[in-house]
């Protein structure tokens, strides 16, 4: 009878179910922002690309300029909808334009939801107790200082297989966008003061106008008056002193001088 060879497994084999998925084959972060943090987003983009020297990918809806948004004649939200499928971990920038937006807290309720994603977000511009009210309460969220998003940017990073990025490089990389990122809230909160200055402006302007209207109907009758034919004028406002010796002389004629006196009042 012949013995059977027992099958050891060698050392160079692996089993999937051991594999532990710190490290995925093509990750991709999804961000999630306001279109009107574009701007925003794409410099973050560009914080990931170049801290990963090109080789972890990202996505945002607002680009218009290469390929990480969404291609022309795609439709929209099944585009989006892909993406967050796709994605291995979904950031959500957190500024004065987002924190409230109904759409940024549909795409981390999906990510996080459904999809059981990582959603991490990052307060830009606006305090993190402002940032992490309502459903974003639940979410890993970022208070977006300099030490705060070097870690966010090297657990990111590192999910790359064969990546092992310099952390003193990857912090020079954050401070440099922490400052653009401040440059470009500036802008946003000089911006909503200068429409807000011109809102009371224009204000002004129409309660000016509307009490201008009021004393053009003021003064209206007059001006009608004053544009009547001179005699008509005259002649209504007409009262010959003659006038009152006859009344008075009417009251003596009539032996009663009490009926002068009140014809003249």
């Amino acid at each position: 009878m012949a013995q059977k060879k027992k099958i050891t497994p060698s050392e160079n084999d692996v089993n999937p179910s051991d594999v532990i998925g710190s490290k995925t084959k093509h990750p991709l972060v999804f961000i999630s922002h306001d279109t009107r943090d574009a701007d925003l987003a794409e410099q973050f983009s560009s914080l990931l690309k170049n801290a990963s020297a090109g080789a972890l990918k990202s996505f945002r809806s607002s680009d218009k300029k290469g390929a990480q948004g969404i291609e022309y004649g795609q439709e929209w939200y099944p585009a989006i909808m892909d993406k967050i499928d796709e994605a291995s971990d979904v950031v959500c920038l957190l500024t004065q334009h987002s924190v409230d937006r109904p759409w940024i807290l549909y795409e981390a309720g999906v990510a996080k939801g459904k999809l059981d994603k990582k959603v991490i977000g990052i307060a830009i511009g606006i305090p993190l107790s402002t940032a992490i009210t309502g459903p974003f309460a639940q979410f890993q969220n970022n208070d977006g200082d300099s030490d705060s998003i070097t870690k966010l940017v090297l657990e990111l990073v590192r999910k790359v297989p064969g990546l092992d990025p310099d952390p003193t490089l990857v912090k020079q990389l954050v401070d440099g966008f922490i400052v653009k990122a401040v440059e470009i809230t500036e802008k946003y909160k000089n911006q909503i003061l200068t429409t807000d200055k011109s809102d009371k402006e224009g204000e002004n302007s129409v309660a000016k106008l509307f009490e201008e209207v009021k004393i053009m109907f003021d003064s209206l009758p007059s001006k009608i008056e004053n544009r009547l034919d001179p005699e008509i004028r005259r002649r209504r406002r007409k009262f010959h002193p003659m006038m009152f010796e006859e009344i008075m002389h009417f009251g003596f004629v009539n032996e009663d001088p009490n009926i002068g006196f009140l014809m003249l009042l």
